[in-house]
């Protein structure tokens, strides 16, 4: 998987394609930027959101995340998730957890990012791993030196000066 800008253009001009969002996914990565954007840089844990709180802001219809079990977030999720790690971006997903107890689906660690982005997560420390992620994902589109503060179009399809909706 390409990480950088040369192995980008290499991956290009190679043929290799990169994941591209349909529409609903792009709605449900702008809607997890903004609960980014807009957290407390101090409280980074404050950003989670249980599943059924996110499918209920994202498809309160339930006409593509199905029933208490949200069947089909994971997929959308990882696909997000895939998209900004091939742009050199934090994890979004992070930020979704279980209601229970505010950790994330053990597929963040497994599905996620062992086996389709490839990150070494230590044996044993998956939570601490998982919570890096969500800070990193927080501080990214919290700190002046972020995307969102800069203003970078290629965030999103969102006016430079507002926060994506």
């Amino acid at each position: 998987m390409a990480r950088n800008p040369a192995d980008r253009w290499l991956a290009a001009y190679s043929g290799e394609k990169f994941i591209k969002l349909d529409e609903f996914q792009h709605a449900a990565r702008r809607r997890l930027i903004n609960r980014a954007a807009t957290t407390d840089p101090d409280d980074p844990l404050s950003a989670r959101i249980p599943y059924q709180k996110f499918r209920d802001l994202v498809d309160p219809q339930q006409q593509r995340w199905k029933g208490w079990r949200c069947t089909g977030i994971a997929h959308d999720l990882g696909c997000i998730s895939q998209y900004e790690h091939e742009h050199g971006r934090p994890l979004p997903s992070s930020i979704v957890v279980y209601a229970q107890d505010g950790h994330p689906a053990p597929d963040f660690i497994d599905a996620l990012c062992k086996d389709m982005l490839k990150m070494e997560v230590p044996q044993g420390h998956e939570l601490s791993f998982w919570r890096d992620k969500l800070i990193e994902f927080v501080s990214f589109w919290t700190t002046p030196g972020g995307l969102f503060r800069r203003g970078c179009q290629a965030c999103g399809k969102f006016p430079v000066s507002g926060a994506p909706t």
